[in-house]
């Protein structure tokens, strides 16, 4: 994962860092490591499997950007791959991409 200089790598674990802010009336945080645990645990519903997964968090701890690539099953030359991108601090909504090659970018772009 390419990281902005004001983001940095992080680890699942670590995501439990970043709180969410109190929620209104009419908006509701989601906490990044209940989102990346929701995501993942989606995919292996589905019966796949996860083998590698990176995130990247903005210095103010506000945005997530993830990727997850899932193990090969029947080809080793490539595998599937879940992108995403959300904020908690109202700039961005939760974005989710998926396919072969995933990028997602701090500047807001998901192909």
């Amino acid at each position: 994962m390419l990281c902005h200089r004001n983001s940095i790598l992080v680890k699942r674990n670590e995501l439990d860092c970043f709180q969410a802010p109190v929620a209104t009336a009419t908006w509701k945080p989601v906490e990044h490591k209940k989102l990346a645990d929701t995501i993942i645990g989606a995919i292996e519903s589905h019966g796949m499997a996860v083998a590698e997964e990176e995130f990247s968090i903005t210095g103010d701890g506000n945005r997530l950007f993830g990727y997850i690539n899932l193990k090969a099953d029947s080809r080793p030359d490539y595998c599937r791959t879940v992108g995403f991108h959300h904020s908690n601090d109202k700039r961005i909504s939760l974005k989710i991409v998926a396919g072969i090659s995933v990028f997602v970018c701090v500047m807001l772009s998901s192909t």
